[in-house]
């Protein structure tokens, strides 16, 4: 499975707290099912915050651990 994380989610529409929860969760999936492969459901939309895009980063590096 590919994705995970829908392009809105990188955007000021959805609450900082609902996107590091959503990750998480997406995160907690991807390693217990290691032919999960966790990136954007379809693309970073131009008003994607960058910051968040870096967010990812850090939370797999902190609960991506297989």
């Amino acid at each position: 499975m590919w994705g995970g994380i829908p392009g809105a989610y990188f955007t000021t529409n959805v609450r900082e707290e609902e996107f590091e929860r959503h990750v998480k969760e997406v995160i907690g999936i991807m390693v217990r099912n290691p032919r999960y492969v966790l990136g954007v459901a379809d693309q970073v939309p131009p008003d994607g915050l960058e910051e968040r895009v870096r967010r990812v980063g850090e939370l797999v590096e902190q609960y991506g651990k297989y």
